[in-house]
Formats: structure tokens, C-alpha cells, sequence
């Protein structure tokens, strides 16, 4: 029964995605011709992410730690945008929300207590992104573009658990990601996938959080990282 509904579901998206495809195809055996496109579009998609961590140490007090590592959980993002069409370039500016989650592992004879051998991060981000792009193809029914702009990210909390913890961290912090990537619309269908590039580091020091367990007193991560994300949305 599940497989039956599952085929239901893998038939029913491709049958909306085929309708969604036709409905700008040229008629009459006309051929392909630029597409027209209007002076403003906007649009709404779903984001999946992971990060990428390219640095990553951390301290108990002066002592590095020598096994600690990371493991990138995959993410989710929703936003709108909004598009300024100028022939072949266009501005895009878009705003929305996304959910980061990782976990870090620590070595248990390197730590003050065996408890914090490995952590749970979720951080939640509010994100305002400036776009500009430019269309390498411009097709009835198919685009395809290049972007590169910067994403402005305010993380309002970060959540982190474990098995014997629980405590979030609601201090406002923001940090800045350079944005390269692609897009392509196949008729009002919109893809896009893309890297962000952190700026700054995105360290944890946890005598700096309010509600912090006594026993991560000490403790200091010293990170960058990045973010790969695939979007999939509509732009109307």
C-alpha cells in the first residue's frame, strides 16, 4: 500500500510539473524566441542546505582539543523574492528563513565531563539576501542564469542538546556570506542552487551563553563555514 501511494505521489508531481511546463510553450509550431520576460517577478521556494565546516577547533580552557570533529545535518530555508528584470541582467533581492543543524563530537578523554562528547546544533537565522544575475540563456520555456551577490544573516537561536542537556543561546548575532550559484526557470518552475561563502567566523564560546550548563564552562569552538543549499520554488 505504501509503494502504491508512493507511486501516486511520483505520478501526480510529474503530471503538475508537465501542465506547469506546457503552459508557456510557443503554439502553432511556432519556433523558440526570447522570452519575454516582464519588468518584475517575484516568487516564493523552499531551501535545502548543508554546511560546509572549513575550519574548525576547539579548546577546553588553553588545550586544544586533537579528536574533535563534525557531522553536517541537512537543513531547510523558506523564502520570496523578487526580481528586476533589466534585458539580460536583473536585480534580486529576497528574504527569508532557515534552519542549520550539525553536530559536534568531542573526544571523551579530552573533555571535563564525558556528557559532552558529542552536541546537537540547530540555529535558526533570519536572512535578507542582495542578488544580481545574468541570463546565459533566455529561451521559451527554459532559463538558465548565473548569480553572485552577499546574504546578510541574523541568528536569533541556537539550539543545543544531547542526551543530558538541553539549553538554547538567543543572544542576536549577525554575519555576512558572499553568494555565488545558478538559476533556471522552466516556465513558472524555478531551481536554484547555490554557495555561500561566510565572511566571518562563527565561533561558540559558551561562558558567553546565559543559560550554559556549568559543565561547558571553558569551552571555546573556533569555526568558519560555508553553505550549500538546492532551492525549488515558482516565479510568476
Amino acid at each position: 500500500m505504501i509503494k502504491k501511494r508512493n507511486h501516486l505521489y511520483v505520478w501526480g508531481l510529474l503530471s503538475l510539473i508537465s501542465i506547469l511546463s506546457l503552459m508557456e510553450q510557443p503554439v502553432y509550431g511556432q519556433p523558440y524566441q526570447n522570452y519575454n520576460y516582464r519588468v518584475f517577478n517575484w516568487g516564493f521556494k523552499m531551501t535545502l542546505n548543508a554546511t560546509a565546516i572549513t575550519q574548525s577547533d576547539v579548546f577546553v580552557g588553553e588545550n586544544q582539543l586533537m579528536n574533535e570533529s563534525y557531522k553536517n545535518n541537512s537543513g531547510f530555508g523558506l523564502y520570496t523574492f523578487f526580481r528586476v528584470n533589466l534585458d539580460r541582467v536583473f536585480i534580486q533581492p529576497e528574504f527569508g528563513w532557515s534552519r542549520i543543524s550539525k553536530e559536534l563530537f568531542m573526544a571523551p578523554t579530552e573533555v571535563p565531563d564525558p556528557k559532552l562528547t558529542d552536541l546537537s546544533l540547530k540555529i535558526e537565522t533570519a536572512n535578507v539576501n542582495a542578488l544580481a544575475g545574468y541570463n546565459i540563456t533566455k529561451t521559451v520555456p527554459f532559463v538558465f542564469n548565473v548569480i553572485a551577490g552577499a546574504s546578510f544573516r541574523y541568528k536569533f537561536d541556537s539550539h543545543y542538546s544531547n542526551s543530558d542537556f538541553d539549553f538554547h543561546d538567543r543572544r542576536g548575532r549577525y554575519n555576512t556570506y558572499g553568494v555565488v550559484g545558478f538559476t533556471t526557470n522552466i516556465s513558472y518552475i524555478h531551481f536554484d542552487v547555490r554557495y555561500e561563502m561566510s565572511l566571518f567566523h562563527t565561533d561558540i564560546r559558551f561562558d558567553d551563553i546565559a543559560d550554559c550548563p556549568e559543565e561547558f564552562a571553558g569551552i571555546y569552538v573556533r569555526k568558519s563555514e560555508n553553505i550549500i543549499s538546492f532551492a525549488c520554488g515558482f516565479m510568476f
